[in-house]
């Protein structure tokens, strides 16, 4: 059989996914569930599912976003193609001034660089607000503003009312809105293709020489799956621990070769199933290592850790090697065996990743 396929993005709708393939191509993370279904039909943590009429286990998908996604092992394919992208662009156009650091300017525990207002991003933002001396201990951007209630902001406190959290507030609060300008660009502005300029020039200084823990938000908040992108990049070679979102997430980066810091930071949430009790866990599990990150960061051992681990990042033949070995379930690969070499050429020719 030929390798045809049909994709889905995230701007992909009900409209114009095209429901006449066998084989889809995912590019870039799944449609957001909120986008899509009102607050009370909001019963699946799956947008394909949703868009595809239910039909997912009857169909393939090639990931090129995600290093995993609990609802599609056995018909899913997945290489870190994205990723790969943005290490090659990171390579390609970094400012080798960034990569020096003066461990003794690392003073403040936390930082979280908050693009998108996102779910997640709202609870975490009601976290740092109420849970520790932000103004202090936490050096962040934050695009949007509670004053300015949106769609998000609702199905937010939703979720966070009905989830039996704890240590909860009365009501949600959040950081003011914050935000370190590129070129005197708004928000709005920001573009993917300047990342790497957006790191050289303004969030290298002003975020990770002067921080110790990243707290890495990626855009999925609803699905079992797992990605990183330019946010976990930068908390790498920011040379910052990398508490990430995601589920399964650190399983994820050590099978491609990572180091998940799993001796220093809790990674325990990344198995939990609902995704507000997850993103809670993150925050909880690891208050401790947040108060403790100033000694953390003293411990030689821990440097020599974070300066390898961003060696690894930037050795992308391993990663690609580890990928190709280690994401897949066997049966996986079983089914997607007449179309691997086309995949591999598909992702060697668009965005020469393998």
């Amino acid at each position: 059989m030929p390798f045809e396929f049909k994709e889905i993005y995230p701007s992909t709708t009900k409209n114009t996914v095209d429901l006449n393939s066998k084989i889809y191509l995912v590019k870039d993370h799944i449609p957001d569930l909120e986008d899509l279904l009102p607050l009370n039909q909001l019963k699946t943590k799956n947008s394909i599912d949703y868009l595809l009429d239910n039909q997912c286990h009857d169909l393939l998908f090639v990931f090129d976003y995600y290093l995993g996604f609990e609802d599609f092992v056995k018909n899913g394919f997945f290489y870190p193609g994205f990723l790969i992208g943005c290490i090659e662009q990171y390579k390609e156009r970094l400012n080798t001034d960034t990569l020096e650091f003066d461990w003794k300017e690392k003073t403040v525990p936390l930082n979280c660089l908050m693009n998108k207002e996102r779910i997640h991003r709202i609870l975490i933002s009601d976290w740092l607000s109420s849970q520790i001396d932000w103004k202090n201990k936490l050096i962040y951007s934050q695009s949007w503003d509670l004053r300015f209630s949106t769609t998000r902001t609702k199905i937010a406190k939703y979720l966070y009312y009905n989830s039996h959290l704890e240590n909860k507030n009365k009501k949600i609060s959040e950081l003011p809105r914050n935000w370190f300008n590129f070129r005197h660009q708004p928000q709005e502005e920001y573009r993917y293709k300047n990342n790497v300029e957006i790191f050289n020039e303004t969030i290298s200084k002003n975020v990770f020489a002067k921080s110790i823990i990243s707290i890495v938000v990626e855009p999925d908040f609803w699905p079992n799956a797992s990605a990183v992108t330019e946010k976990y990049i930068n908390a790498v070679i920011g040379l910052t621990l990398p508490i990430v979102t995601g589920y399964k997430i650190y399983e994820k980066l050590r099978a491609i070769g990572l180091d998940t810091f799993d001796d220093i930071i809790a990674t325990d949430y990344q198995y939990e199933l609902d995704p507000t009790q997850r993103i809670w866990k993150m925050m909880e599990s690891n208050r401790v290592t947040f108060f403790n990150a100033q000694k953390i960061i003293q411990d030689d051992g821990v440097k020599n850790r974070l300066l390898a681990n961003r060696d690894k990042l930037f050795d992308i033949k391993s990663i690609k090697t580890a990928a190709r070995k280690n994401l897949n379930s066997a049966e996986s690969e079983k089914v997607f065996s007449p179309y691997t070499k086309d995949i591999l050429d598909y992702f060697r020719n668009h965005n020469g990743s393998w």
